[in-house]
C-alpha cells in the first residue's frame, strides 16, 4: 500500500508543477508523434503536449505553448527519468481521443477540447482537466 501511495505521489509531483499552461481558451489536438517513451500531441494553435512514460505508473507531462519543447535545464523533477522498462508504447487513436495503456494506468488525451485524464488500472479517475473546456489557468 505504501509503495502504491508513493507512486501516485510521484505522478502528482510531476503533473502539477508543469500543469500551469493554458489561457482560458479551447484547444484542439490534431495529431501526435512518438519517439520511444515520449508521445507528443500537436495542437491546432501550434502548442504541444508531451507525455513521457518514466515507468508503468509515472508519467511526466510537459506543455509548451509555442510547441518547441526545449529544456533550459537537465531535468524538471527527477534525475533518472527511466525508472523501469515500459515496453512498447502504443497510442490508440479513436474519433474523440487518443489513449495510452500501461499495466497500471490508462492515459486519455481528448481531442476537442484537448484535455487530459489519467485512470488507474481499475478505471478509477486519478487526474482530470475540466470536462467541458480542458485545462484553464
Amino acid at each position: 500500500m505504501m509503495i502504491r501511495y508513493r507512486l501516485w505521489v510521484w505522478v502528482l509531483c510531476l503533473v502539477f508543477p508543469t500543469w500551469v499552461w493554458a489561457e482560458n481558451e479551447t484547444r484542439t489536438c490534431t495529431s501526435f508523434t512518438q519517439q520511444g517513451r515520449q508521445v507528443t500531441f500537436h495542437l491546432a494553435d501550434s502548442a504541444a503536449l508531451q507525455l513521457q512514460l518514466c515507468s508503468s505508473s509515472v508519467v511526466k507531462i510537459w506543455f509548451s505553448p509555442d510547441g518547441q519543447l526545449q529544456r533550459r535545464n537537465a531535468s524538471f523533477a527527477v534525475i533518472n527519468e527511466e525508472l523501469e522498462e515500459v515496453g512498447t508504447i502504443h497510442v490508440d487513436e479513436q474519433a474523440a481521443c487518443y489513449e495510452i495503456f500501461t499495466p497500471k494506468l490508462r492515459i486519455r488525451v481528448n481531442k476537442s477540447p484537448m484535455s487530459l485524464q489519467i485512470f488507474d488500472k481499475y478505471q478509477k479517475l486519478l487526474f482530470s482537466d475540466y470536462a467541458d473546456k480542458g485545462h484553464v489557468s
